[in-house]
């Protein structure tokens, strides 16, 4: 019965049903509880839609196509690629299906779109091309990684002397906005946030995967200083996260993630949708699940009938051509505009996509994505790919809710990216495939 099970969840039978009913699920989600619960937050359905069972049965097939590429995890595109999927992509076609009010064939051409993007990615793993040349340097870069990441955090510790708090999450809002203004300028904010998304994964990362442990506790020391100065939610679960990742692919091989990750959503969504209505359900279904689709609808909707960006939203973009339109960033626009207050930062298919120049933005994105996939299969083509994920934690929650360009520079990616080209880090055999 194991063998079963085993073939099962690591067949491409086995990912394609897990995609199937995923969609189903969230399609059920969606109607049940998001709707609802949510519909005067935006996810709405446009007459007739529900009604209509051989459209919502075409929606379905586009959510589940991309699934047909998928070939296991044969580089780390395709790790990174499976939560495209489930978190961004079958939300953004089930979201966009019911809460565009353009025709019917508008709207198909919208996931039709989408459905491109998501199968370039699963597909950006059989490109091969030679790795870069590595940057030779005679020392080994993680003992300087880690002194690096010690003056970060002490450094913080001055900027942030006597306003340091470590807080209830219910209370993390009342310490961000009491500590605003602290590390604001522009040399602190970027190094804060390599401190968050780079140095410290980095440490966390290789301290337990090389059995350094001492790399692991002066990383998780710096994630609590982190929370206790921004009151920043994920980064002070990374120690536990990165311990629970490590133990994980250590039991289970990574050709069975697809499947599993896809089923035991659905059981999330199930089970959370058949619960009365709770504030772990909300956060679960509503801001965690459901809100890369909503947002997406809202940004189509918003740049439909406002100015566009033109790639402006980018600083260095916008330092050349002085283009962008708007006084605030699009999220606080967006955010502004439908709801009065909230940031509402969204993914890349959103913000690079129909912020940036509509429709044709979706398709622009995307190939952009896929070239930063094929170039990272490229250069970590030699490491072990647990290893790769432990490191790429705080990026994977970075980019699933920003812009590409932000999550290359502030989510920290071009910075790993630059770690890894390093000849000493590259020759490392504790963290090489």
């Amino acid at each position: 019965m194991m063998q079963i099970f085993r073939w099962f969840f690591g067949s491409k039978i086995g990912g394609i049903c897990s995609s199937l009913f995923y969609t189903l699920a969230f399609l059920i989600t969606y109607i049940n509880f998001l709707n609802f619960h949510f519909g005067y937050m935006g996810f709405k359905i446009v007459d007739g839609r529900l009604e209509n069972k051989i459209l919502i049965f075409l929606a379905v097939v586009i959510a589940i196509v991309p699934s047909l590429f998928f070939n296991g995890v044969r580089a780390i595109s395709s790790f990174l690629s499976i939560f495209v999927y489930y978190i961004l992509y079958v939300p953004i076609i089930i979201s966009v299906f019911f809460g565009i009010e353009n025709s019917i064939v508008y709207v198909i051409l919208q996931m039709l779109l989408f459905c491109a993007g998501m199968t370039l990615f699963f597909v950006a793993d059989r490109i091969n091309f030679k790795p870069p040349p590595r940057f030779k340097v005679n020392f080994d870069m993680f003992p300087l990684m880690l002194i690096i990441t010690i003056l970060t955090t002490i450094y913080m510790l001055i900027i942030y002397r006597g306003n340091l708090s470590f807080v209830s999450f219910e209370d993390v809002y009342d310490l961000r906005s009491k500590n605003n203004e602290l590390g604001a300028d522009t040399i602190s904010a970027y190094l804060f946030s390599w401190h968050s998304n780079v140095m410290i994964p980095i440490c966390l990362g290789y301290g337990i995967f090389a059995k350094k442990y001492y790399y692991f506790i002066v990383g998780a020391f710096g994630c609590l200083i982190v929370y206790m100065a921004t009151g920043a939610k994920s980064v002070i679960v990374f120690p536990i996260l990165v311990i629970v990742l490590f133990k994980f692919f250590k039991t289970v091989e990574l050709k069975y993630i697809y499947s599993l990750l896809g089923f035991a959503l659905t059981s999330i969504l199930i089970i959370m949708t058949m619960m009365e209505f709770n504030v772990v359900s909300s956060i679960v279904l509503m801001r965690t699940i459901g809100n890369g689709g909503d947002l997406t609808v809202h940004y189509h909707d918003f740049f439909s009938n406002h100015p566009r960006t033109y790639y402006s939203h980018v600083n260095i973009i916008n330092l050349i051509t002085n283009l962008y339109p708007y006084k605030y960033s699009i999220g606080q626009e967006v955010g502004f505009y439908f709801w009065g207050e909230t940031n509402a930062n969204a993914n890349f298919w959103a913000t690079d996509g129909y912020a940036a120049i509509g429709s044709a933005g979706i398709l622009v994105s995307s190939f952009l994505f896929f070239i930063i996939l094929v170039f990272f299969n490229m250069l970590s083509k030699s490491y072990d790919k647990v290893f790769l994920i432990l490191i790429l934690v705080a990026y994977i929650t970075q980019f699933l809710n920003t812009s590409l360009f932000q999550s290359l520079l502030t989510g920290g990616l071009l910075l790993i990216s630059v770690f890894l080209s390093f000849s000493s880090v590259h020759n490392n055999n504790s963290i090489r495939s």
